[in-house]
């Protein structure tokens, strides 16, 4: 069986990353020599390009198999499903964010794992349900206004929220930092958001690692409130580890981060809440 799942998964990439390659090498080689009307006959010519060919075979072996693990690597586990499945049923509202990138949004993984959360939609009407995207980079904003990159996921994404009546709201690195900078350096040390090698490092040090992080994936959070009950923090993890937060000061320093987020995307002073037009994610999309 374990024969079978890799023959296949290599298969895939057959035509693309090793025929392909080889035959435009080779054609364009055995074109050459014929021009100069030099061909030596066809085993020797094999002989000859034996390095060639040895190349592309090595390379489609190594990307072959780096897109296999790619691949098999999607597996998840099962215990941040059961997470959430324990929470739902009492919950009385979600406000999750979003650091991964439109595509992995339309994961295997990650739609299970929001299916869960449109069931409890559809069971309670009261149920509020709030998503921001984090964009880290302005490219990625870009990237999401453009049908040739990642426009046809924005475009399935607002729809999806449309339908369900969910708020989809978005952030910038610019709002992002702003955030940040009203957590206190404790509250940004319960969160993860510093590497555990610089715990001990000087207060500037460790706003400047956060700073020149490329991504901070410790911001994909869910914070569930419940009627009657504490609230509950839930990390995404694209693997599906648990990670659900107990401790009550890292839940306090969640709820202080959703607060700010809060403050920041929706108007001031309006119930129900309604998202500034400036951080609602279908008004940077209506030009596609």
């Amino acid at each position: 069986m374990i024969y079978r799942v890799f023959r296949v998964l290599m298969s895939r990439h057959l035509v693309l990353h090793l025929f392909i390659p080889l035959m435009i090498g080779l054609t364009l080689e055995l074109g050459v020599i014929v021009y100069q009307n030099n061909f030596p006959g066809l085993w020797e010519f094999v002989r000859e390009k034996l390095t060639l060919i040895l190349g592309v075979v090595a390379a489609y072996v190594l990307i072959s198999s780096y897109l296999v693990y790619k691949e098999t690597n999607r597996q998840v586990e099962r215990s941040q499903l059961t997470d959430l499945e324990l929470v739902l049923p009492n919950a009385k509202s979600l406000f999750a964010t979003c650091a991964l990138s439109l595509k992995d949004w339309f994961d295997p993984s990650t739609l299970v794992y929001f299916s869960k959360l449109l069931g409890r939609k559809l069971e309670s009407q009261d149920f509020c349900h709030q998503r921001v995207l984090l964009f880290f980079h302005e490219g990625q904003l870009k990237d999401s206004q453009s049908l040739f990159i990642d426009g046809h996921w924005a475009n399935a994404m607002v729809a999806i929220h449309e339908t369900f009546d969910i708020d989809l709201a978005f952030l910038t690195r610019k709002n992002i930092n702003a955030i940040l900078a009203t957590l206190t350096t404790e509250e940004k040390r319960l969160l993860g958001f510093y590497p555990r090698w610089l715990k001990n490092a000087p207060e500037f040090l460790l706003q400047l690692s956060l700073r020149m992080r490329r991504t901070i994936p410790e911001m994909d959070f869910a914070f569930i409130t419940h009627e009657g009950a504490a609230p509950t923090v839930l990390p995404f993890s694209r693997r599906g580890e648990s990670l659900k937060v107990d401790k009550e000061s890292s839940v306090l320093a969640y709820e202080k981060l959703m607060n700010a987020i809060k403050t920041t995307i929706y108007e001031p002073n309006v119930f129900p809440p309604r998202v500034r037009s400036k951080f609602e994610f279908s008004n940077k999309i209506k030009q596609i």
